[in-house]
Order: structure tokens, then C-alpha cells, then sequence
């Protein structure tokens, strides 16, 4: 940050209760107080009603001449208009971004150089010209204001488009050239900031992409161009919805989780890339939806996309791609700020998970909040009544040209109380009719009760150092024993379209040598174990898990099984089961929520018939416990009812054992539909084994998972296995997304 910008204060709008000179002051007592001692005020232009100065910063010892302005000081621009309250009106014009991206038309650069010129302002001769000027505040305006002795023609043409307070109507902007032609032939002097050419252009172009939307789109969601649009198909409210976010070019997507936000925001983008041209798009999201957000890309349009992940180097090479589809996280954003706006440029931003800002620190939000597109859509699943706070920041970035929202916005919902400086916030869930084309939440009841009973979704997860580096060492040991049973020449023979024969391939495994024994049990160990390392359980070997006082790391797993709890049980009816076959695992997984308010309970393979039965009874009629974590291997009568969320921590590539897991399941009748996650490490061994899901059966319906070895079963299964494993090392190609550990 430059040497003197300040902090933007937080946006409050004057309580209809309070005068102006009381708002006043409370505004002047939010922005640091600028002396003499610290800064300078140099003239640029004065002699007239506009007085335009420098305010320059001075370094600890410098004892320069005002004049000399130092490029890496935070040099700004301001211009003063009339009276001391042209500042609280936005009259007067600072280029800092406290002035820019605030809503009280003022800062403390503004106040500095009024309160240093005070008595000059007050001598200042008349105008004699008159001037075009932007006011700033909650709400941007164009202003006229012409000079005492104006002649009355211009006068008269002034009023075809401006009303009776000096304000713009766009929608007679035309008739501003007629207001120029008339001051040229009068010799008289019309002065006309820039700012108001920028924001005559924005109407124009909002304008222009709603014109080519709309030919593009004439019969809206029955449109025909939607069935090209994407490769998968848009459901009626996801169309709606991608047609008012490409129109309004910024846009709220606070949708119910499961109902489809990514890919309408998807089908939002590729409507701009189409009628407006929109070459680069850039997706911010949290770290466990990276991979996500690349499934759904790759899934729902032809365009090339990348997740940009890695060292600072790695991902610098990444955002030089020329690639319409990038998507990173975070807690990069800090570090690739400069390659971002350097390089990237992006058209459009999409701002996934925003509900979860507020872990990524106070600096990373207001990054974000300070990110140029002239696209943005923010994405979340989380209501606007759970997070009242940021959701003030959202509409204040979707309402970046100043257009009214966020005024309309604080005069409806923020209740602020000047005296004891308090905040809150009413009515949120009637969001949608204050923000009628900027916003979206669907919660229509008819649209749920058509819904699937469920919806399955891959949630796509990094892996811990400790993790990593486990995983590798056991992925270079399982390709040198898979290597003595032909990897490498299976490799060569599909490469050139050619499959030998099993006997060719595979002699060791028929020949049941004793070294092939012995390779046979390694590779079924080695799996084994790394199943563990990527289910979140880090063990030096396999057998210490299940001692009390293991070696035990817990990774990323719990942490998006609680993210997700977070976010479902928002809902007071909604409750959730979590399933994994490791005890230990799911013993992790309920202690996380030691500290939260909702109840759960634990059900497990070793807890008698009675205990699991009394367990399920507490989570059916309790209505404070919402959560139940159970094993594989429970009483196989359990039912589970009135479920809304289900959440898979192992096995996501078992297609029998999550089918198995799903009978004990019974959908809520009237909150549908029911949603299960299934989550996956990226790039380790049970995301290889779920690009072959359903294609492993000894992997799946054997014993082998119960400790029975390999080498007992006959002939063909044996070699069976192995084609299997030689099948799934060659889905390797991508290696884990890697974070700190802890």
C-alpha cells in the first residue's frame, strides 16, 4: 500500500433522524486528521471557483521543496468546489482510493486542503464559466452548474437535459450536445470534468450488451441459442439467471447449495464472451474447489481452462496462458496481485465460497474488494441474513459506477445508531425485491419438490506436506514393483495402439514364483496404505492406526466436511450423515465439531446392535442433534431420515459401498434435494481409482480389504489384480495439490 492511502471506512448511510452538521462531524472523525508536520498542500490552479492542489506527503527528515514531488510518494489530486459543504456532497474531487471507493464524498486529503484555505475559498472571485462535474457519494450523479451571468440560451438548453436540482437524465443525454453547441456560439465557457465522458460511456455500454444480448437471446430462457451454449444442459432458472448477470454485467449469485450456481455463472460468462466479446475470465475460490470448478469447466464448455496452483514461479507461468478459463485461490491472491493486474487483465471475475472471506485475513478481502474488471459475479451459498456485514462489501463491489443499489440497499436494510456508533441489520431475506436484477437467491419450493431426491457432487481436495510426501514415496515404491510385471512394456504397447496378450505381459503372476508372492503383497500393501495417506490418515505403517496413540495427521478432508456442515445446516430443518469406513477417522472428524452448538452422534461397526439403534432414535427426534457420523459395517437396518446432506470421507471410487451407504438413507419429504458429497484427494490414489469408477471390482467386492492376501486367490483373479493395478497407474498424470501442513 502507497505510503499515506488510508483505510476506506466501512459504509454507513446518514440516519433520516440526524442533521447534516451532526453527520458532519461523525464523517470528518472517521478519516486520520492530516497536519502541516506530515504534509504539504501545493498549488496547481487557482484564481478560480475550482482550486485544484497537490497534497504531498513528506518523509521522515525531508526538508525538500514542495515543488519536488517524489514518484514513490502517494501524490494526490484534489479539486475543491464551493462551500464547505461541497465536500460532504461529493462536489469536490480527490484521486485517493479512500475518495474513490467510499461513499461520504469526502477524505482526509479533501479536509486538508479546506482547512488550509479556508480564507482563500471564501475571497474567491465569481466564476464566469459554467461546469459539468460528477458528484461522488452513495450515488454518482452529473451536475450542471452554470455561472451567475450565463446566458439564457444555454440556460434553456441546459434544462432539456438537466431537471430543476442541476442533475442528469440519461435518458435525455442527447440533448448535452445540443447544451455544448449553444455555449460555443455564445462564446461562453463550459468546463466539463472527465469523469462525466467515463460515465456517459459505462450507460451507453450497459446499454449496448442489454441490445445484443436481447437479439441474441429474443425469446429469453426459451431462447435457442441456450442449447449451444454450453455441452450440458441449463435448467429454466439457471438460463433466467445467466441472462440478468451477463446484462447487468454485475451480479449476485447467492444460490441454495447444490442448485447449479457455478454452472450458471459459466453460462453467464460465455453469453459475454459471445456478444461482447469477454476474452479472459478469472475464478477465485477457496483451495478444496479448485479442482471442482476445472470438472465443471471441462464438463460445460469446449474452451480451454487451467487451475493455477504451485510455487510463485509456476503459477507466474500460468497466468501468461492464453487461456479463457483461469482459476486460483485465495490464498495466492496476495502474492500474484501484480502478476494479475499486470499481465492477466482479466475481462470478467467470478468470486466463488465468499461467504468464507473472512478466514483468508482482512488483507485478502480488501484485495479483492479493490480488483478491476468491468465484469464480476459473486458467487455464494450462504443467505445474506448469515452474513449481513460482507454482504454490504458485495454490493458495494457489484455497484462500483455508484448506481443506486447500494443506496437503495442501506436505506432499506442497515439500521445505524450514531450515538453508540452500533450496526444491524433488518428484513435481509427481502433482498431479492431491493436488488431486483443484481441479485438472486432461489428458494422456491415448487422448484425443490421437482428436484431429484439426489444430487452427487466430487469435491476435488489438496493434500498436507506430510501427506505428500508419504503419498510420493509410496507411488515410486508401487511403480518399481508394478514395473516387474510389465508396466512399462503395456505402457509402449498402448502408446502405438497395440494390446498383448495377458501371457505376455503378465509370465510372473502365471508362474507363481516366490518373488512374485512376495510382489504380489507389496502392491496390495502399498495401495492400502496409500488409501490411508489420502483418506487423511498418516500412518508409518498400516497396523499402528488402529493402536491407541498412533501416528496420526489429520489433512484437509475434516476441514471441508466442516465447511460444509456450516453451510447445509444453515437451515434449522436440515440434518446431515458422514460416513467412513476408518473409526478413527470419523472420531477426527466429530471432534471438530467439539465446539459448536449443533449435536451429533457416532455410530460404528464395534458399538452393539442396541447402542447404534438407540444412537439413530437421538438423531431422529432430537432436534438439536443434526449430525450422525457412522462406519461401514453398521446394523444393516438403519435408516436414516429426513437427511438433506450426505458427505462421503473415504471410499469415493467404491460404486457398491456408496450405493450400500445410500440405503440407509431416507430424503427429507419436503427439503429436497438431498445432496452427497463425495470427497476426493486430488491426484493420489483414490482419484485415480475414481477416474475408473465402477471398473475395479477386486478392489471393490473381494475380501482383499479385510486383510485376506492376494496371492490366496486363484489364477485368473490374480492376474486380474494386477491388470487392475497396471490400469490405474496409467490414470496417473496430474501430481496432489500441496499445502502447509497444519
Amino acid at each position: 500500500m502507497p505510503h499515506d492511502d488510508f483505510k476506506v471506512p466501512n459504509i454507513r448511510r446518514r440516519p433520516d433522524r440526524v442533521s447534516q452538521e451532526q453527520w458532519e462531524r461523525f464523517v470528518v472523525g472517521l478519516f486520520p486528521k492530516l497536519t502541516t508536520t506530515t504534509h504539504q498542500l501545493v498549488p496547481v490552479a487557482s484564481g478560480s471557483a475550482a482550486m485544484q492542489f497537490d497534497v504531498v506527503p513528506m518523509l521522515p527528515g525531508d526538508h525538500s521543496s514542495p515543488a519536488q514531488h517524489d514518484v514513490q510518494r502517494a501524490v494526490h489530486r484534489v479539486v475543491l468546489r464551493g462551500d464547505r459543504h461541497a465536500d460532504m456532497r461529493g462536489d469536490s474531487h480527490c484521486t485517493c482510493p479512500a475518495f474513490r471507493y467510499g461513499v461520504y464524498g469526502t477524505c482526509s486529503h479533501l479536509l486538508f486542503a479546506r482547512s488550509q484555505c479556508d480564507g482563500s475559498i471564501s475571497n474567491l472571485p465569481i466564476p464566469t464559466y459554467s461546469e459539468i462535474f460528477v458528484r461522488h457519494g452513495l450515488k454518482r450523479e452529473i451536475v450542471f452548474r452554470p455561472a451567475p451571468d450565463a446566458p439564457r440560451i444555454v440556460l434553456k438548453a441546459a434544462r432539456s437535459c438537466f431537471d430543476a436540482r442541476g442533475l442528469l437524465s440519461f435518458e435525455r443525454h442527447p440533448a448535452l450536445k445540443t447544451l455544448i453547441e449553444r455555449t460555443a456560439d455564445c462564446r461562453h465557457e463550459l468546463r466539463i470534468d472527465n469523469d462525466v465522458f467515463a460515465r456517459l460511456a459505462f450507460e451507453m455500454q450497459q446499454r449496448e450488451r442489454h441490445r445484443k444480448i436481447m437479439t441474441m437471446f429474443r425469446r429469453g430462457v426459451h431462447s435457442s441459442a441456450f442449447d449451444s451454449l454450453l455441452t450440458t444442459p441449463l435448467a429454466a432458472y439457471q438460463r433466467e439467471a445467466a441472462l440478468n448477470a451477463a446484462v447487468t454485467g454485475r451480479f449476485l449469485l447467492f444460490d441454495s447449495p447444490g442448485l447449479g450456481r457455478r454452472r450458471t455463472a459459466v453460462a453467464a460468462a460465455e453469453i459475454l464472451a459471445q456478444t461482447v466479446g469477454v476474452q479472459r475470465v478469472f475464478v477465485l475460490t477457496n483451495t478444496p474447489t479448485l479442482h471442482t470448478w476445472l470438472a465443471e469447466l471441462q464438463q460445460s464448455t469446449s474452451r480451454q481452462s487451467q487451475v493455477i496452483f504451485g510455487s510463485s514461479a509456476k503459477r507466474a507461468g500460468r497466468y501468461n496462458a492464453d487461456v479463457q478459463y483461469s482459476v486460483a485461490c485465495y490464498d495466492d491472491l496476495k502474492d500474484d496481485l501484480a502478476v494479475i493486474t499486470g499481465r492477466m487483465k482479466p475481462g470478467l471475475i467470478i468470486l466463488d465460497e465468499t461467504h468464507t472471506l473472512k478466514r483468508h485475513g482482512a488483507e485478502t478481502a480488501r484485495i479483492v474488494r479493490r480488483l478491476e474488471s468491468e465484469y464480476l459475479f459473486i458467487l455464494s451459498g450462504a443467505a445474506p441474513a448469515r452474513v449481513p456485514g460482507p454482504f454490504v462489501s458485495f454490493v458495494d463491489m457489484i455497484d462500483r459506477h455508484r448506481t443506486g443499489l447500494l443506496d437503495n440497499f442501506l436505506a432499506r436494510h442497515q439500521q445505524f445508531d450514531l450515538r453508540n456508533n452500533s450496526v444491524s441489520y433488518a428484513n435481509m431475506g427481502n433482498v431479492a425485491n431491493t436488488l431486483p436484477q443484481h441479485f438472486r437467491r432461489f428458494e422456491s419450493s415448487e422448484y425443490r419438490r421437482s428436484l431429484p431426491e439426489l444430487i452427487t457432487h466430487d469435491r476435488f481436495l489438496p493434500l498436507t506436506e506430510t501427506q505428500a510426501k508419504r503419498h510420493a514415496d509410496l507411488q515410486n515404491r508401487l511403480f518399481h514393483l508394478a514395473s516387474g510385471f510389465g508396466l512399462q512394456k503395456r505402457r509402449q504397447a498402448s502408446e502405438v495402439g497395440f494390446q498383448e496378450s495377458d501371457s505376455e505381459l503378465l509370465p510372473e503372476v502365471r508362474s507363481l514364483k516366490s518373488e512374485a508372492f512376495v510382489a504380489l503383497h507389496e502392491i496390495q500393501a502399498t495401495i492400502a496404505e496409500m488409501l490411508r495417506v489420502a483418506n487423511d490418515m498418516i500412518c508409518c505403517r498400516p497396523e499402528i492406526g488402529n493402536l491407541p496413540g498412533g501416528n496420526l495427521t489429520v489433512g484437509c478432508k475434516i476441514d471441508t466436511m466442516f465447511d460444509l456442515l456450516q453451510e447445509h445446516l444453515e437451515s434449522p430443518q436440515v440434518k446431515a450423515v458422514v460416513f467412513a469406513h476408518d473409526v478413527k477417522l470419523l472420531q477426527s472428524a466429530r471432534a471438530k465439531l467439539a465446539g459448536s452448538p449443533v449435536e451429533c452422534g457416532l455410530i460404528d461397526r464395534y458399538m452393539p446392535a442396541y447402542e447404534q439403534k438407540d444412537a439413530n432414535m437421538r438423531f431422529q427426534r432430537e432436534p438439536n442433534c443434526r449430525v450422525v457420523f457412522v462406519s461401514d459395517g453398521a446394523a444393516s437396518r438403519l435408516v436414516f431420515r429426513n437427511v438433506q446432506l450426505v458427505i462421503h470421507l473415504d471410499f469415493p471410487w467404491d460404486a457398491d459401498r456408496i450405493r450400500q451407504r445410500q440405503t440407509h438413507i431416507e430424503p427429507h419429504p419436503v427439503l429436497r434435494p438431498c445432496h452427497a458429497y463425495q470427497l476426493i484427494s486430488y491426484g493420489t490414489v483414490e482419484h485415480w481409482l475414481a477416474k475408473l469408477r465402477g471398473g475395479h471390482e477386486l478392489f471393490i467386492e473381494s475380501d482383499l480389504r479385510d486383510g485376506h492376501s492376494v496371492v490366496l486367490l486363484d489364477e485368473p483373479n490374480r492376474v486380474q489384480f494386477i491388470e487392475h493395478v497396471l490400469t490405474m497407474l496409467e490414470q496417473v498424470k496430474e501430481p496432489p495439490m500441496v499445502i502447509p501442513a497444519g
